[in-house]
């Protein structure tokens, strides 16, 4: 299941890349503008990364078939609306082992449900204080993640998954620790140039 949704994730972020580089492409040229790949990297790789994310989180389920030489597209909701807007409710259930909907009493399978929901925003966290570098401040970048995140949330109570702030208080940490991860590096990058100069 799960290589199943990074596959599909995958296709939606290639997808997104190709769109992005061709119509960037023809917006420089009709602008008589060079179009420099390194430079676009960034933009594309966090727009890669919003648009995979978004593709598993809250657009419907769509499938394409070919029947009696018709072409026809099904759509579908996900059927499963749940709402929570009582902070740390969800995750203190997931601990206590309260929130058991698949039965099952292991530790380690609470944790990943908590512990994914943090890894999808890491990198958010670390990807927009590269690509947008005027919002490089931590408190907008969590800012920013804040916004993604609670936009996905009430999408999903539209698409029928469930609704959660508990989600919002995780991915809010996954920003966090995405830009801590930036900022180290940052300054790694820092001292590698700094040291690099005295030698």
């Amino acid at each position: 299941m799960i290589a199943s949704y990074i596959f599909s994730a995958i296709s939606y972020a290639i997808v997104f890349s190709c769109i992005y580089i061709i119509a960037k492409f023809i917006y420089l040229k009709y602008n008589n503008e060079k179009f420099v790949i390194k430079s676009e990297i960034p933009y594309i790789i966090l727009g890669a990364y919003i648009v995979a994310l978004l593709s598993q989180t809250i657009i419907p389920i769509w499938n394409v078939f070919f029947i009696n030489g018709k072409f026809s597209i099904e759509i579908s909701t996900y059927n499963s609306r749940s709402l929570n807007l009582i902070p740390f409710k969800t995750i203190l259930d997931y601990l206590s082992g309260a929130n058991d909907f698949y039965g099952n009493a292991n530790m380690v399978v609470r944790i990943v449900n908590l512990a994914g929901n943090i890894c999808l925003f890491i990198p958010f966290g670390f990807l927009f204080p590269i690509a947008l570098e005027k919002f490089s401040k931590i408190y907008q970048t969590m800012l920013f993640g804040l916004a993604l995140s609670v936009f996905i949330e009430v999408m999903q109570f539209f698409v029928e998954r469930s609704t959660d702030i508990d989600d919002v208080i995780l991915n809010c940490i996954g920003v966090f620790c995405g830009y801590i991860c930036y900022k180290c590096l940052n300054k790694l990058h820092c001292l590698t140039s700094y040291a690099g100069n005295t030698l």
